[in-house]
């Protein structure tokens, strides 16, 4: 489970910071414990001057707050530095957002130029950065765990970008000016903190495309389920919206992962050939490791400080194994090789998820400034008879611990719209799985909302499970609660392997739906018939949305979230068909697409009575309106066309 950022009063005794650590290769975010007694500083008695506070996106409690935790933070530096808080009015600007899903809430710190050749201390300016961060981290904390429904004089209404500068040469207090500074601020601290690393795209895996041209039903799900529903709200306090009913996703495709493919990617897992391994004997313990598939961010202690379990953790004992320990995962230098190294069959994969799985989105992998260096995007599993694993989720964008990612992008449900969804990609690898033979090993989910936590003796879990098909790719949430299930005695001894990309999908267009367009996917090339996805299947609580059920909803809230998705479900079916329309259209030998066997439709024009010198249908001058029998005359005239051809023009029906 994932679990917040510790309590306010963990935070204070334990006095945690946030630190920018650069190194040549990346730049890397973590929790380090602060040396309080470092306080007060010596910089050769230099005393540094606050000359201007630039804001965007705060209300004016929020940025008199924020002014006095600067000011509190200042007076707990020693006096190192100047700022009077009442003679400086910060610039106050609307959200800005030049990328799509961030928050646009920022508060910037400007020092004044320094006459002498000393510039700020970077060791300075951390500290200071660290001390305001705290403060606004436990004071979202505490709003958090009260679950405060009013605003307060202490209430921020969410994350906040805080940024120190320091010798920047600035732009005057043009509104216009400072709006692009700020956000050049924004856009330089997400690509700093390599927030957003785009997957590799189709134009460096060409053959990837060329290959799967003749196979139509390669993107196309073969199964699509919608579990764990409820309704959900976007945790601030400005939001007065109303709830609104949401569901995890999960797909299954069989045919996205060719064999080819699949053997490749078991080749960098294992590392080596696969077609010298014999996977009855279990995982390389050369590579291979009991227990090191913990996957949680550490503390600098070397302490759990989040609990994040992987998409297959082991959390108990094997049974079946003398060294006992959790499940079988990679060595740290064989992950951060699957991880950080080239990979052909990795780069080809990810183009198949950038360009057809995900078009409508940007896909990065998980980055590290999420959850830690300790929680890698990519990982591999082996469970094998008799390993024992718990219930977990991959992560949860409303859960997310307090680190510059939800300073920019803030903390919010899983697909909501314009923000980052957070999705993972499971591919099962093994070269055979007799599934005939009962060699088991599904990846189980649960569906969270109907389990009865009341009655834990008697608990019965609502689960949906689905078997491992060598090459079978699961598309999922990662707030979907799910766990391994070990192999049975049957599959004598063999490990289950997979592998798993943890992924975030990043809007391109503020307020972007997140969700996956559903019903209609066009194949590689023009001259292909877009395909029909399977129908959406609703399983447990999803499939009780319009029940009232749910103790967090009232029927006022289920009958518009009802209209709201039928609605949604009506224009998404319009705006399809249209799309639809579109490339039908374009079919044209006039069109260099080498689609020169289409031709337009050419429709026969019926010669009928009627107005005007095109003719219509059903009347004429001089003739009655209710003459049914030259009405149906006309009306079989135009019939045998429409069953000859298909299709039938007919002009001036309308005035």
């Amino acid at each position: 489970v994932v679990t917040t950022k510790q309590n306010a009063h963990f935070l204070q005794q334990q006095n945690y910071k946030r630190r920018l650590l650069t190194t040549t290769t990346t730049t890397r975010w973590q929790l380090a414990a602060a040396n309080t007694n470092a306080y007060p500083y010596d910089y050769d008695e230099e005393k540094y001057t606050i000359e201007k506070v630039w804001t965007a996106g705060l209300n004016e409690k929020e940025i008199s707050l924020v002014v006095d935790i600067l000011s509190q933070e200042c007076q707990d530096l020693g006096g190192v530095i100047s700022f009077d808080k009442n003679s400086i009015k910060p610039l106050s600007l609307p959200p800005i957002i030049p990328i799509p899903g961030v928050l646009g809430r920022i508060f910037v710190v400007i020092f004044a130029n320094s006459s002498s050749s000393s510039s700020l201390p970077q060791e300075l300016s951390e500290n200071l950065y660290d001390g305001i961060c705290e403060q606004i981290d436990v004071l979202l904390q505490h709003q958090q765990e009260q679950q405060q429904e009013e605003e307060s004089l202490l209430s921020l209404e969410d994350s906040i970008l805080i940024a120190i500068k320091g010798d920047d040469v600035l732009p005057d207090e043009d509104e216009g000016d400072a709006e692009s500074y700020l956000a050049s601020v924004i856009e330089n601290y997400v690509q700093d903190c390599e927030m957003i690393v785009p997957l590799a795209s189709s134009s460096s895996s060409s053959s990837t495309i060329i290959r799967r041209n003749d196979d139509e039903n390669s993107f196309v799900p073969t199964m699509h389920v919608e579990l764990d529903g409820g309704y959900v709200k976007y945790p601030t306090l400005e939001s007065k919206a109303p709830s609104y009913w949401d569901s995890s996703t999960l797909l299954v495709f069989d045919n996205l992962v060719d064999d080819d493919l699949r053997k490749r990617l078991l080749d960098v897992v294992l590392g080596e050939d696969s077609n010298h391994h014999d996977a009855r004997n279990g995982p390389n313990p050369l590579r291979w490791e009991r227990g090191n598939l913990m996957d949680v961010p550490e503390n600098d202690d070397g302490g759990d400080a989040v609990v994040v379990d992987d998409s297959d953790k082991q959390d108990t004992t094997n049974t079946n194994n003398n060294d006992g320990g959790t499940g079988w995962g990679l060595k740290d230098e064989a992950l951060e090789e699957i991880c950080f190294e080239f990979h052909d069959a990795f780069q080809e994969m990810e183009s198949i998820l950038s360009e057809y799985v995900f078009p409508d989105f940007i896909v990065s992998r998980l980055p590290e400034v999420v959850l830690g260096s300790s929680v890698t995007p990519l990982t591999a599993n082996a469970p094998t008879f008799g390993d024992v694993f718990d219930y977990h989720i991959d992560a949860d964008p409303n859960s997310i611990p307090s680190s510059p990612w939800t300073d920019v992008f803030g903390r919010y449900p899983n697909r909501a719209a314009g923000k980052p969804r957070f999705m993972s990609c499971l591919v099962y690898l093994n070269d055979e799985w007799d599934n005939n033979n009962n060699w088991g090993a599904p990846t189980r989910f649960v569906d969270d909302p109907t389990v009865d936590t009341n009655d834990v003796e008697q608990l019965q879990l609502v689960t949906y499970d689905v078997e491992a098909r060598p090459g079978r790719c699961l598309i999922l949430d990662q707030d979907i609660g799910h766990t391994v299930v070990a192999p049975n005695k049957a599959a004598a001894g063999r490990p289950r392997y997979s592998l798993v990309w943890k992924l975030i999908l990043f809007p391109r267009t503020i307020g972007q739906d997140m969700n996956m367009k559903k019903n209609i996917l066009q194949p590689p090339g023009n001259n292909k018939s877009p395909l029909l996805w399977p129908p959406t299947e609703y399983f447990g609580s999803a499939n009780q949305q319009k029940s009232s059920s749910s103790s967090s909803s009232t029927e006022e809230e289920s009958k518009i979230s009802d209209d709201l998705l039928l609605y949604q479900e009506q224009e998404n079916r319009i705006i399809d068909r249209g799309d639809l329309e579109e490339k039908l259209m374009m079919m044209s030998p006039n069109n260099n697409d080498n689609n020169n066997n289409l031709k337009p439709i050419q429709a026969y024009k019926v010669n009928v009575r009627g107005t005007g010198s095109a003719g219509g249908f059903g009347v004429s001058p001089g003739r009655s309106k209710n003459k049914k029998s030259s009405l149906k005359a006309e009306a079989k005239t135009h019939s045998k066309v429409l069953k000859r051809d298909g299709v039938v023009r007919i002009d001036n029906v309308l005035s």
